[in-house]
């Protein structure tokens, strides 16, 4: 698996001898980057605080967290590297947790599953190209990192305005907070 990875993230600079170190210097447990917010429950800030907002300053968040994120990962320490990726993930996951939540107050009942479908759908193969758009970006600049965290900035950019548009754009519905 450290094979695959390494040719994954060499372009920006990791090598597989930092990957090789991360694996046996990281405990069992610490490494599920992906699992930060499991125990956090997202998905009630959207409804303590309007899921337009957690939308908008997660992306915002997001953002801002963007530089610092690969300049931990590039760093090639063991523990930065893993407080760059949690930081990154776990920024990320804000507007994630209100997606669902956004995306039904957009639909009315009749067409609410087809509209929420379609949406999730599209919306999940449009951003499949979104890794291979980075690498080429990095490809191109020499294999430095600035051009994969400047479209992290602009997809989150493009995230916080839509948790802003959202609630002008969405269906009269009994108890929805935005």
């Amino acid at each position: 698996a450290i094979g695959a990875i390494s040719r994954a993230v060499s372009a920006v600079g990791i090598t597989s001898a930092q990957l090789e170190t991360v694996q046996r210097e990281v405990t069992p447990g610490t490494s599920a980057l992906f699992a930060v917010t499991e125990g956090a429950d997202l998905g009630r800030l959207g409804e303590r605080f309007g899921s337009s907002r957690v939308i908008l300053y997660g992306g915002l968040g997001s953002a801002v967290a963007a530089v610092p994120s690969f300049l931990l990962i590039t760093s090639g320490t063991p523990v930065l590297v893993i407080l760059g990726m949690t930081l990154a993930v776990a920024t990320l996951s804000l507007p994630y947790a209100a997606n669902g939540t956004i995306l039904t107050g957009l639909f009315p009942a009749r067409t609410r599953y087809t509209g929420v479908g379609f949406a999730q759908n599209t919306a999940g193969m449009v951003s499949g190209f979104i890794p291979l758009l980075a690498t080429g970006m990095v490809a191109a600049a020499s294999d430095h990192w600035w051009p994969a965290a400047a479209l992290l900035v602009a997809l989150s950019l493009f995230t916080a305005a839509a948790g802003t548009i959202a609630p002008r754009m969405s269906v009269d519905l009994p108890g929805f907070k935005h």
